[in-house]
């Protein structure tokens, strides 16, 4: 997943690749059904539609780039839905700490074969963002594994959307970044297409063990 989307950032309008991967959520639910047996409402398909028109409203994509890139960032795309799949099929049998692990563990050990051609040698402010990037991604990891133990995914998929708000907050934070009226307006309908998630009736979740607190 993290291949494909990268090799699209460098092919196309960073706009578009986002655009594209927040097809992500409307997969899941597509899969949901098939492939783990959980029902989505009508009020979740409207939250999860809504949520990508504030985001297209947000990343405001302009159609270009080339269809290498387009090809990568939607291949990556369908690989990020089965993965969400694969995390909510695993809980019902293994723990959030160990499909946490070997997740990144797995990763780790994919692209350590490419280090003799692509190692840059990083700075020690670098290797502390560096660290500091891999504790929040771990932390990421665990917290959406822990959420879909509890939580079908076709209720966890539309609150993806709110990371345009986090980026949001974040750009204005750290980088002085000024938000426009669009950025403004969709990222309320974002916000409203969250709150539709739990207003939603949830949908019946396929049996699960029950897990011990870590």
């Amino acid at each position: 997943m993290l291949l494909f989307i990268f090799v699209a950032y460098r092919h196309m309008p960073l706009a578009d690749a986002t655009a594209i991967s927040f097809l992500q959520p409307v997969l899941v639910l597509l899969l949901s059904a098939p492939l783990l047996g959980e029902k989505v409402t009508r009020l979740g398909w409207i939250a999860l539609f809504l949520g990508l028109g504030g985001v297209l409203l947000m990343v405001n994509p302009t159609g270009g780039g080339s269809l290498f890139g387009l090809t990568m960032s939607v291949i990556g795309t369908v690989f990020s839905a089965l993965s969400l799949i694969q995390q909510r099929s695993l809980s019902r049998n293994e723990t959030s700490l160990a499909i946490a692990f070997w997740t990144l563990a797995g990763s780790a050990l994919l692209v350590l074969p490419s280090l003799p051609f692509n190692w840059v040698q990083p700075t020690p402010t670098q290797w502390a963002l560096l660290i500091g990037n891999g504790l929040a991604s771990g932390a990421c990891q665990y917290l959406t594994t822990r959420a879909l133990f509890h939580t079908p995914v076709a209720t966890i998929a539309p609150l993806s959307y709110t990371k345009m708000i986090w980026a949001l907050i974040v750009g204005f934070v750290w980088f002085g970044d000024v938000p426009t009226v669009l950025v403004l307006g969709g990222s309320a309908i974002v916000i409203a297409a969250s709150a539709l998630v739990y207003l939603a009736p949830k949908p019946v979740p396929a049996p699960v063990r029950l897990e011990q607190a870590p």
